[in-house]
């Protein structure tokens, strides 16, 4: 599955790598296909909401959150699905 982010600089294409759920909040982590120094596809997390029948990404706040979406993102490289 893949989506659109509107930017000032035009639309980036992202691919989603996992939606997920944590205390009733929504999250999914995704990539725009770019790559770091080293190689690697970049990757990002965030909240979501439906606001009028579109997905708008809410930036994660807390350290809870950024702990919570590094585990996930460990299960997935793991090729865990608990």
């Amino acid at each position: 599955m893949n989506f659109e982010i509107e930017t000032e600089d035009g639309n980036i294409e992202c691919d989603v790598i996992s939606f997920f759920e944590n205390d009733d909040k929504k999250y999914v982590i995704y990539t725009d296909k770019t790559l770091d120094e080293d190689g690697y596809e970049n990757m990002y997390g965030s909240r979501y909401q439906n606001v009028d029948g579109k997905i708008e990404l809410v930036e994660i706040e807390t350290d809870e959150e950024w702990d919570m979406l590094d585990k996930e993102l460990r299960r997935i490289k793991d090729g865990k699905n608990d």
